[in-house]
């Protein structure tokens, strides 16, 4: 005789297609893994991007309801990750993906680039739970804020 589930096996799948995609782009290993704990927690689901060119290439595949942009990462940086993936947006005539800019800096010309370039809000690092679950509230899909 087959078992029968409570409902939660149902709900599961469908719970897990509605939490919000988060891009996080670090490249610091411990710093990666906190942010992907804390976001997983506060029930997104997380990418993870080990620079900025990393980040263009994941953000031109997939939409993110947010990405979480360190500032400063080899290769290419989160100002200049920022440009290109709103280069591409504009070029495409796709909706801007919200951009959070990551920084340990708290200097006003770093706060100043981080607009400039095209990021939409600024945490320093490290950041609150709080602050986080404002974060992702915030510019989620209405529909999936709750999730």
């Amino acid at each position: 005789m087959p078992r029968r589930g409570n409902g939660a096996e149902a709900a599961a799948p469908a719970a897990a297609a509605n939490r919000i995609r988060v891009l996080v782009a670090e490249d610091n290993s411990v710093n990666q893994l906190v942010a992907v704990r804390l976001l997983e927690r506060l029930g997104c689901r997380v990418d993870v991007a080990g620079n900025g060119a990393e980040a263009v290439q994941m953000a031109t595949r997939l939409p993110y309801s947010l990405i979480f942009m360190d500032c400063h990462m080899p290769e290419m940086d989160g100002f200049e990750a920022t440009v290109e993936i709103r280069r591409r947006e504009s070029e495409l005539g796709l909706a801007a993906m919200p951009i959070v800019a990551l920084t340990a800096s708290v200097l006003q010309e770093d706060r100043d680039r981080c607009i400039s370039s095209g990021m939409n809000d600024i945490i320093g690092k490290p950041d609150s739970r709080p602050n986080s679950r404002r974060r992702c509230g915030a510019f989620a899909p209405q529909d999936t804020a709750a999730a």
